[in-house]
C-alpha cells in the first residue's frame, strides 16, 4: 500500500500537468485562420502550449476590426493584429499593448502585373493605384511614391473594396498597395499571371512588424503570457524545421484550406515569422511611430513602453 501510494506521489510529481488543470487562454485571430498564424496552430495540434500548462483557445472574429477591441475591453485575453493599428488604437486612448509579435517583417506591397507599363514606381505617374484599408495604407503609398520622386497628386489612388486581384487581372487599376507578398502574388500566379512588387521597407517606410499579439494594457506581465511566448517560440521553431509536416497537420484540422494556393501561401510565409516572439526592438517601434506622426495619422509618437513590453520567456 505504501508503495503504491509513493508511485502515486511520483507520477503527480513527474507526469505532465493534465489538460483539465491547466491555465486557459483566449486568442482571438486577426480573421478566418490562415497560413499568416501558422505557429498558432503548430503550438495547440503539437502540444506545445499543453507542455506550458496552457489550454489555449482560438477565435475567429465576424469582423475583422473587432480583435484589438475585443482584448482591450478583456473579452479575451489575446489578440493578433498590426503594429500600424497600435498605435492608431493608442492615440484613441485604447489599453493595449504589443508583448510578442507574430510576422516580424511587413507583408504589405505595391503589386503590378509583370510586361506591363510599371516596371519602377516612377512608372505610376499619371496612373491608378488601387487601396483596400483607408489611412495607414495610403500613407505608405505616399512614402513610397515621395521616395520615387512623385507626389500626390501625380497618382489617383482608387478604393478596391479588398478585390485586389480581380482589380489588378481586369486593369481596372495599374497597381495596388494592397497585395500581401505572401499571398495577393501567388494569387495572380494561380491566374496564369506574374506579378512584380515594390516593398514598402525598399522605399522610404520604416521596418515594422506586420502582426503582433496585444493585451489589455494591465495584463501585459500576466504569467501565462510568458508560458504562450515561450510555447510560440517552439512551434516556430518547429514549424521552420518541418514545414511539409506542419502544413499537412494544418490541412488536416481546416480541410476547406486544403489547396494548392493556400499550400503556396502557407511556405511563403515561413521566412515572416518571429523567430524570437517576445523581443522587442524599441528603436525600431520608435521609428515607425515617428512616421506615422510624419504622415499626419497620429499627433504625436507614443513612448514605446506605452504601446509595446518586451516578454521575457521562463527558462
Amino acid at each position: 500500500m505504501i508503495r503504491l501510494l509513493q508511485l502515486a506521489v511520483l507520477c503527480v510529481l513527474l507526469c505532465p500537468v493534465a489538460a483539465g488543470a491547466a491555465d486557459r487562454l483566449t486568442v482571438m485571430l486577426d480573421w478566418l485562420p490562415n497560413p499568416d498564424e501558422a505557429p498558432l496552430f503548430v503550438a495547440r495540434h503539437d502540444g506545445f502550449f499543453a507542455r506550458q500548462g496552457l489550454d489555449v483557445t482560438l477565435i475567429a472574429p465576424s469582423d475583422a476590426a473587432t480583435p484589438p477591441m475585443m482584448a482591450a475591453t478583456g473579452r479575451v485575453d489575446v489578440a493578433i493584429s498590426y503594429q500600424p493599428q497600435l498605435y492608431l488604437l493608442a492615440a484613441r486612448g485604447v489599453p493595449l499593448v504589443r508583448f510578442a509579435t507574430l510576422v516580424a517583417t511587413p507583408l504589405d506591397s505595391i503589386l503590378a502585373l509583370k510586361g506591363g507599363p510599371i516596371r519602377t514606381l516612377a512608372d505610376l505617374k499619371g496612373r491608378t493605384l488601387g487601396f483596400a484599408v483607408a489611412g495607414v495604407e495610403e500613407a505608405l503609398a505616399r512614402a513610397m511614391l515621395e521616395d520615387a520622386g512623385l507626389k500626390p497628386d501625380d497618382v489617383r489612388l482608387v478604393d478596391v473594396n479588398f478585390q485586389i486581384v480581380s482589380a489588378l487581372l481586369s486593369h481596372r487599376v495599374d497597381a495596388t498597395i494592397s497585395a500581401y507578398r505572401n499571398k495577393e502574388i501567388l494569387e495572380v500566379r494561380a491566374h496564369g499571371a506574374d506579378g512584380v512588387s515594390f516593398f514598402p521597407e525598399d522605399h522610404g517606410v520604416p521596418a515594422y512588424d506586420e502582426l503582433i499579439y496585444v493585451t489589455r494594457s494591465d495584463r501585459a506581465h500576466d504569467p501565462r503570457l510568458q508560458r504562450f511566448v515561450a510555447a510560440l517560440a517552439q512551434s516556430t521553431a518547429w514549424l521552420l524545421a518541418h514545414p511539409e509536416q506542419g502544413w499537412s497537420e494544418f490541412a488536416a484540422d481546416y480541410p476547406a484550406e486544403n489547396t494548392p494556393l493556400v499550400r503556396d501561401q502557407w511556405m511563403a510565409t515561413l521566412p515572416h515569422f518571429a523567430r524570437s516572439p517576445g523581443v522587442l526592438d524599441r528603436a525600431r517601434y520608435a521609428r515607425f511611430g515617428l512616421f506615422l506622426q510624419h504622415q499626419g495619422l497620429i499627433a504625436t509618437a507614443p513612448q514605446v513602453d506605452r504601446v509595446a513590453v518586451q516578454t521575457e520567456v521562463p527558462r
